[in-house]
Parts: structure tokens; sequence; C-alpha cells
């Protein structure tokens, strides 16, 4: 994380930290019940999608398998009925389709996607428990720290 951030600032890039989704607490030392504090994680991948788009870089703290920037907005989807396998006229070669009608706009989602990626703008770090996540929370923002505050 650290190094994320002192290359973005370096490049004059602004750098966020977004947090998604809930958090779980074991409620026994052998773990079996936990207390969940369940959340989707949309308004999260939303956040980040936003920072994004205005330029920043984002660390991106998000809970495992919550939604994530860009294919959250094809969540309730079975991805293998968004899918296609298309036998190439004359070969053996197949390759695989999206069904646009399936999945609306991924074109331009995908286009962003990958562009983000491919600049690097993007650091997910997964947790699980609440004691991860205040663990990585605490590491974000002494990664963070060296690179000061920025408020407009």
């Amino acid at each position: 994380m650290a190094e994320f951030a002192v290359r973005h600032a370096a490049q004059g890039r602004r750098v966020v930290l977004v947090t998604s989704g809930g958090t779980k607490v074991p409620l026994e030392s052998r773990t079996v019940r936990f207390l969940d504090n369940f959340s989707s994680g949309w308004r999260g991948a939303v956040s980040a999608e936003y920072f994004l788009g205005l330029g920043y870089a984002v660390v991106f703290l998000h809970r495992q398998r919550s939604l994530y920037p860009f294919s959250r907005r094809y969540s309730g989807l079975n991805l293998l009925d968004a899918l296609k396998a298309v036998l190439d006229a004359g070969t053996t070669c197949w390759r695989v389709e999206a069904d646009q009608a399936v999945l609306p706009d991924i074109l331009p989602v995908l286009q962003r996607y990958v562009a983000v990626r491919e600049a690097g703008l993007l650091l997910p770090v997964e947790f699980s428990t609440l004691s991860d996540y205040l663990y990585l929370l605490r590491a974000a923002a002494q990664a963070l720290n060296p690179i000061g505050r920025d408020i407009k």
C-alpha cells in the first residue's frame, strides 16, 4: 500500500482509501458462529468508481466476496448465462462472446476497467474478519500518512 501511495503521489495523483463490505466477529473460540454486519459493498464499489473517474488512485479495502468496482453492475447475474461459446467458421477454434443483451453496457464498462487496471489505479486489498479489517485499516493509514493530506 505504501509503494502504491508514494508512486501515485509522485505522479501528482491524489490517493484515496475506500472501505467496502461488512465485518464479522466470531462468537466463540472454535469459530462456528459469527456476528455479521452484512453489507454487499455496493456503496464502496460505487465510491471507488467515482474516485477513479475523477483521476484518483484508489486503495480498495473490501470484504471477501463483496461487490467489486465495475463488475458490481452484474452482481445478480449468472455469468454463464451471459456467455456464448462460438465455433469459428471453417476451424476447430472456439471463442467466448458476451451476450450484450444480458450484460447491458458491458463494452464501455469493460474498457473503463481495463484502462484502470492497466494504469495501476486500483489496489484491491481483501479482508474477511473484523480483526483483519482493523489491522489492514491501520496499515492503510500508515501507508497513506507519508503522502500527507490534500483537501480542497
